[in-house]
């Protein structure tokens, strides 16, 4: 299936669990993703988990997940993003909404209907017009 990234080529030198979850999305999305690593990482240097890595996760695969709408709106293309993904993020930021506003990161809410899809509550929640 084509997606909005199909026939983007994408060198990925990630090495921690953000990268290769936002690189999936991005293979689900029709990338071609062409994976290095230099030949010393190994698996326990190479990967990782805790604080650092679970912030990481949490906003740069989200970045990645809003960004690729961001990316298909402007090019016309299929904006539909995984409603799994969206809820998870939406999940995640909602407690934080008085400091993501504070960031300067993050536009004012958009309003929508109470019953609009996750996909477009997360968008409208981070400001974007879905």
């Amino acid at each position: 299936m084509a997606g909005p990234l199909t026939g983007i080529k994408i060198l990925d030198f990630t090495w921690a669990l953000a990268g290769p979850f936002g690189v999936m999305q991005l293979c689900d999305l029709g990338a071609e993703v062409w994976k290095v690593e230099p030949m010393h990482v190994t698996e326990e240097v190479g990967r990782g988990s805790g604080p650092i890595v679970d912030g990481i996760n949490t906003f740069c695969t989200g970045d990645v997940l809003v960004h690729t709408w961001d990316l298909a709106r402007a090019t016309g293309q299929d904006e539909r993003l995984d409603p799994a993904k969206c809820a998870v993020m939406l999940e995640g930021m909602l407690p934080m909404d008085e400091a993501l506003r504070q960031s300067g990161h993050y536009g004012p809410r958009v309003d929508v209907p109470e019953d609009a899809d996750v996909q477009t509550r997360l968008l409208a929640f981070i400001g974007r017009h879905p």
